[in-house]
C-alpha cells in the first residue's frame, strides 16, 4: 500500500503530480494533474450558469430540491478534489466519487426537467465525473491490490 503524504497536494498543480508519480502507481492513460484543475475551472461557471436558468424557474421555493443538490454535489466535488490530489487517499476519493456521480445524475434530471437547456449544460461535467471515477477506480486497483470497494465501505 503507497505510503500517503497527508496535505501533499492540494490544487492539481504540476507540484501535485510530481508527488502522485513518486508514490502512486497510475495507468498510462492518466491526463496530467493541471488537466483536472482547466476541466473543474471550465465546468464550474458553466455548471453556476445552469443552475442560474434553474433558479429562473421559480426560485428556491419551487427548485429548492434541484438547488440544494446542486449545491451537494458542489461539496462532494471539492472533497474529492481534497481526498484525490490533496490528501491521496484514494479509496476514500473513490467513495466520495461515488456519491458524487449519484448526486449528479438526480440534479441533471432534476435540472431538465426544469429548464432543457440546464440539464444539457451538467451533461459534459457528468461525462467529465464519470471518466474521473474510472481513473479512481483504476488507481485504487493498481494501489490497493489487497482492498475492494466493499472493504472501505466495511470499514474492514
Amino acid at each position: 500500500e503507497p505510503t500517503r503524504q497527508s496535505g501533499a497536494a492540494t490544487s492539481g498543480s504540476e507540484n501535485d503530480e510530481d508527488v502522485m508519480m513518486k508514490i502512486m502507481h497510475m495507468p498510462m492513460w492518466h491526463p496530467p494533474s493541471w488537466v483536472f484543475g482547466c476541466a473543474w475551472s471550465l465546468f464550474f461557471p458553466f455548471m453556476g450558469f445552469a443552475s442560474w436558468l434553474v433558479w429562473t424557474e421559480g426560485g428556491w421555493r419551487q427548485q429548492g430540491v434541484a438547488l440544494g443538490l446542486y449545491q451537494l454535489q458542489l461539496v462532494l466535488s471539492l472533497v474529492w478534489i481534497y481526498l484525490f490530489f490533496g490528501l491521496l487517499d484514494i479509496p476514500l476519493a473513490m467513495a466520495d466519487i461515488f456519491a458524487l456521480a449519484l448526486v449528479l445524475i438526480v440534479c441533471l434530471r432534476m435540472f431538465s426537467s426544469a429548464h432543457y437547456i440546464a440539464g444539457n449544460i451538467i451533461k459534459p461535467y457528468l461525462a467529465w465525473v464519470l471518466f474521473a471515477a474510472v481513473l479512481n477506480y483504476k488507481m485504487w486497483v493498481m494501489n490497493y491490490p489487497r482492498s475492494s470497494p466493499a472493504d472501505v465501505v466495511s470499514g474492514v
